[in-house]
């Protein structure tokens, strides 16, 4: 993955400006309201045929998150699917920046799919995830309909699709990508098995960063996969902007262009458009891209920080 540096300063609305491929981010302290959840009253066009339905399923989802209609990633939703459903992928990886929608798209995933798998389980990761509370927590799961014993047998005897949510949680801060905590090296090891054991289930892991082993291992003779998200396509884009009711049409592609398709930021533009009561041709004349303070603690743990600059 690659790591992006910034500097850090504050000045009235501003708290923080950093490098993000082509352009800055600032943060604005005094904006707080964070953007609803992004909507899209289009579904996704489901182009994989599907197997028959399992009949004894057991799901497990109380853990994934409910974000109502989502934004338009059809296009993406139909290679994981070929993926799982006709390669018999067992090891994916959803990753990108913050925003992009992973977690969106794994939820538009686990609903499409989810009939085809005995189990089906949505397990969110925190700073305290060993791998040893992880596979309790799933043996506990299962053991309401039978006796596991470890978990890759049970993923062997039964079809289950596990969807990790964000898996940058097992790795270190400060590190080179995909560099696992100490707590968390077990996950290593299971990863490996999910690879190499012979079965019908899938692991999804989805987040900023995925394990480096993963991009070490792949190729078109291994079970693993992995899918960076980057923005959305310029309509998709629009159709975000003209739900917030953002006018100036004419400036929208310079608008989806400097927040590079990003939907959450995309959106963050259009709450701070309103806030402020500028134009959008005015919001356009700055030339750093604009983010309520509330992604400021995101960022900084998805990237290194380098403090170039500091004052009070």
């Amino acid at each position: 993955m690659q790591r992006f540096q910034f500097s850090l300063f504050a000045s009235k609305g501003i708290i923080a400006q950093r490098d993000v491929q082509n352009g800055l981010v600032n943060f604005c302290l005094d904006n707080n309201k964070h953007p609803p959840h992004l909507t899209n009253p289009h579904s996704p066009h489901q182009g994989t045929s599907q197997p028959k339905p399992k009949v004894n399923q057991h799901q497990h989802l109380s853990q994934m998150p409910q974000l109502g209609d989502l934004s338009d990633r059809a296009s993406e939703l139909q290679t994981l699917q070929q993926w799982i459903l006709q390669q018999n992928c067992h090891l994916i990886a959803i990753n990108g920046i913050s925003g992009v929608g992973k977690t969106a798209l794994a939820v538009q995933l686990t609903q499409s799919i989810k009939h085809q798998f005995d189990y089906v389980v949505w397990h969110t990761l925190d700073n305290t995830a060993t791998f040893a509370h992880f596979q309790a927590d799933l043996i506990d799961l299962f053991s309401h309909h039978h006796k596991p014993t470890t978990l890759p047998k049970h993923l062997q005897k039964h079809r289950c699709f596990i969807i990790l949510d964000d898996i940058h949680h097992l790795f270190s801060g400060g590190e080179l990508a995909g560099h696992y905590k100490p707590s968390c090296e077990e996950y290593r090891n299971f990863f490996k098995q999910i690879d190499q054991l012979s079965h019908n289930s899938c692991v999804l892991l989805v987040g900023w960063e995925h394990p480096r082993e993963l991009a070490q291992r792949q190729n078109k003779n291994t079970h693993i996969r992995t899918l960076t998200l980057t923005g959305l396509p310029p309509q998709a884009c629009r159709e975000i902007l003209q739900e917030q009711e953002i006018t100036a049409a004419g400036d929208w592609d310079a608008l989806i262009h400097h927040y590079q398709g990003n939907p959450l930021w995309l959106k963050c533009a259009a709450t701070l458009i309103e806030d402020s009561g500028c134009s959008l041709t005015e919001f356009l004349e700055n030339d750093t891209i604009l983010l309520p303070a509330d992604l400021k603690d995101v960022l900084h743990q998805q990237y290194p920080v380098s403090y170039t600059h500091l004052r009070a």
